[in-house]
């Protein structure tokens, strides 16, 4: 560390101890040390902050020795060291040291935060990274601080971030990165801090530098202006032209902030070295800078550097092919054009600034046009080489600049043409397309000529099989229509057994039959009868549909015109129980076989003056709508048919009839038919509903509106079942 002390004489922190520098006079001396005073810095000891107060009181920060006060009238010393207790000094190793404005000392320490000094007490007070407090420091490590205009400190951690501490509230505001925000903080772990003459913070961090504008709350990335400013930053300092100083372990960069031009220093320009020691940077009043580094310091007036303002020339001074020298007609500087060919596929140049200030510190840059679209910046080194590029014609183009970074304005060129092989060229590109041509109009007619072979044989193969397939087919034709026969005869006599409509009518003549078989014959069958002063009526659904179900359905009609023509049987729930019986005695039904057909019916018995009706009903309901009120009449459980072993009776009930009261007799086909924009049955509900909208219509409207919604609903899906609805107005 540097510090100019009110005496005029500059203050040097080493590795060994305090050493004293007279500007005037040139010589340097060790600070005073008594050997027999027990608290006397030691000439050994490792000084890495120094700060001088108001009194004329220096202060000593050491590595691992505390930190020591000399008075300047009695030449004492105090050492202040770690003790474990609250107000001791937090840590052996205190780093970096600053005022405030209240002139209280702030000591910055390895691993033991910050420290405040209090002078009345003689103790001090500690500021620690606490994890339950947000206005706490961030990070133990400090490692730079420095005194804001408005009497704020910037303290920047090593292990933390950049903290900025508020000496009247005591609290800590804490600046890191954001990796989603560019105007962030670059890195968290910081090296140094300037505040410049524009009051503008510069951070010097493990990852570069940046600057932080107070008024727009923004860091500006700096270290993006040249690789060189990558890397963790030593000290920052600020000459009186506005430049900004700052080093690394490669050397010295002098930035202009105003046109980001980066002008860079090393050991070629009289450093002592190229690396610096953190912290180690002073300005004096008459702007003559000192630098401290590992091996001695640098003073320079910024002033007396001066540019290089000669652009260099940039020559090619060599030419090598597979790392041997190419022999060529005129010198390499002289030539314009180099032929290759392509097994030359190694090819180096080497070319030279022709400026010899400060040759090392020569750079170059190239840009091989064919091969590079952006200039290249090569650094120092005055050598490229090419590997396997691709036959063609190249450019290469060579700038050249000086010790301080002037470049040439007009490149140097040379003309590369690189020969390809012969199979590469365009005659023999020509062959093999002509080869190409020759083999595929050789296969082309090669192979017309065996699809036309192929095609006879499969000509004579189709006419034979589609002989064998006509034959099968008229088989096939010939089968269906005697079965499609037979089965419209089936329903020419299911047809002649069910009642006509004018039967119908005839009996009930204010009523409709909705009959919609699913197949050519049908399962489901109605069936009407004048008996003295009754008159019946059925709605049938036999187990099955199709000509399974039409058998049954003969069985059915056959069998009631016995029953109630015949046997005089007028009971609705006697006639179903005649007819179980007669049913399980035909098919011979039995608990042991496997005939399990019946049918689900409805019986209905009516007096000729219509004011009565005996209901019976077999898994078929019948609803009576009545004023505009649906009421159901609930069947028994059980089919007309073997059922459980168990023959229960069936049951009836007695209906007193109103004029104007619609009674629907029906199968489940219609409840039970899918459909709709979901796919789902219509159901009873919806059923119900539909009859209680329509049941003061006419009875032929009915029917039509009763077949057109059933219709509509099913839409693309098939006919699940036969559908039966009876309608009777009376």
């Amino acid at each position: 560390d540097f510090l100019l002390s009110s005496s005029g004489e500059i203050y040097m922190g080493t590795s060994e101890g305090v050493c004293i520098f007279n500007p005037l006079s040139k010589k340097f001396r060790k600070l005073d040390y008594v050997p027999d005073e027990k608290n006397a810095l030691r000439p050994n000891s490792i000084v890495h902050s120094i700060c001088e107060d108001s009194g004329g009181v220096f202060w000593f920060g050491t590595n691992g020795g505390g930190l020591y006060r000399l008075d300047p009238v009695t030449r004492k010393f105090r050492n202040y060291y770690y003790t474990g207790q609250p107000n001791s000094l937090s840590s052996a190793s205190p780093s970096v040291m600053v005022f405030d404005n209240a002139r209280n000392l702030l000591i910055g320490t390895y691993g033991g935060g910050v420290c405040r000094y209090n002078r009345d007490k003689d103790d001090f007070k500690v500021y620690y990274p606490d994890t339950s407090d947000a206005s706490s420091i961030r990070g133990a490590t400090v490692s730079a601080m420095v005194r804001d205009v408005d009497g704020k400190i910037w303290i920047g951690t090593a292990d933390g971030c950049l903290n900025l501490f508020d000496p009247l509230t005591e609290k800590f505001t804490h600046f890191q990165n954001d990796p989603k925000d560019s105007a962030s903080l670059i890195e968290n772990s910081i090296s140094n801090l300037f505040l410049d003459s524009k009051n503008r913070l510069w951070v010097g961090t493990a990852a570069g530098l940046c600057m932080y504008d107070k008024q727009k709350k923004k860091f500006t990335n700096y270290s993006r202006l040249h690789p060189f400013l990558k890397q963790e930053i030593a000290f920052i300092i600020e000459d009186q032209q506005g430049y900004i100083w700052t080093a690394t372990n490669r050397g010295l960069a002098r930035i202009n902030t105003r046109s980001g031009q980066v002008k860079l220093y090393d050991v070629n320009d009289g450093l002592q070295s190229n690396e610096f020691v953190y912290k180690a940077a002073m300005m004096t009043p008459d702007g003559k800078l000192y630098l401290g580094g590992f091996r001695g310091f640098n003073a320079f007036n910024p002033f007396e550097i001066k540019d290089n303002t000669v652009a260099p020339y940039a020559a090619i001074t060599g030419f090598t092919v597979l790392n041997r020298k190419y022999s060529l007609p005129l010198d390499i500087s002289f030539t314009k054009e180099i032929v290759l060919d392509y097994s030359d596929y190694f090819f180096s140049f080497e070319f030279s600034a022709l400026e010899y200030s400060n040759p090392k510190k020569n750079q170059y840059r190239y840009k091989l046009e064919g091969f590079n679209s952006e200039w290249v910046d090569n650094g120092n080194n005055n050598k490229v080489t090419f590997t396997n590029l691709d036959p063609g014609e190249y450019v290469l183009k060579v700038l050249a600049a000086n010790n301080s970074g002037v470049w040439s304005e007009v490149p140097t060129e040379i003309r590369i043409i690189i020969t390809p092989p012969f199979w590469r060229t365009k005659w023999f590109y020509f062959l093999c397309a002509a080869t190409l041509l020759l083999l595929a109009y050789s296969y082309i007619k090669w192979r017309e000529q065996k699809l036309v072979r192929e095609k006879a044989v499969l000509e004579k193969a189709v006419h034979d099989r589609t002989l064998e397939l006509r034959h099968e087919k008229e088989k096939v034709e010939e089968a269906h229509k005697s079965i499609t026969d037979s089965i419209n005869y089936a329903r020419k006599i299911q047809t002649a057994i069910l009642p006509q409509d004018g039967e119908f009518w005839a009996c009930f003549p204010n009523s409709f039959v909705l009959f919609k078989p699913k197949d050519i014959v049908s399962g489901d069958f109605y069936w009407v009868t004048s008996s003295g002063d009754h008159l019946f009526y059925a709605t049938c659904d036999c187990t099955g549909h199709g000509v399974p179900g039409g058998f049954m359905t003969m069985l059915g009609t056959s069998l009631l015109n016995e029953i109630v023509n015949e046997k005089n049987i007028i009971e609705p729930a006697e006639i179903l129980n005649t007819l179980r019986d007669r049913i399980i005695l035909s098919l011979k039904q039995s608990s042991a076989g496997e005939s399990k057909d019946g049918m689900d019916m409805s019986v209905c018995r009516m007096d000729k003056k219509r004011t009565k009706l005996v209901y019976a009903g077999a898994n078929n309901a019948l609803y009576l709508v009545r004023a505009g009120a649906l009421e159901e009449y609930k069947p028994d459980k059980q089919p007309v048919g073997f059922y459980e072993d168990v023959k229960r009776p069936f049951t009836q009930k007695e209906i007193a009839l109103q004029k104007g009261d619609v009674i629907y007799t029906f199968s489940d086909g219609y409840a039970d038919q899918f459909g709709g924009d979901k796919g789902k049955k219509f159901k009873y509900r919806n059923f119900e509903q539909l009859l209680v909208a329509i049941h003061d219509k006419p009875m032929k409207e009915q029917k039509k509106i009763l077949d057109e919604t059933i219709e509509d609903w099913r839409g693309d899906f098939e006919q699940l079942d036969d559908i039966l609805v009876i309608g009777i107005r009376i």
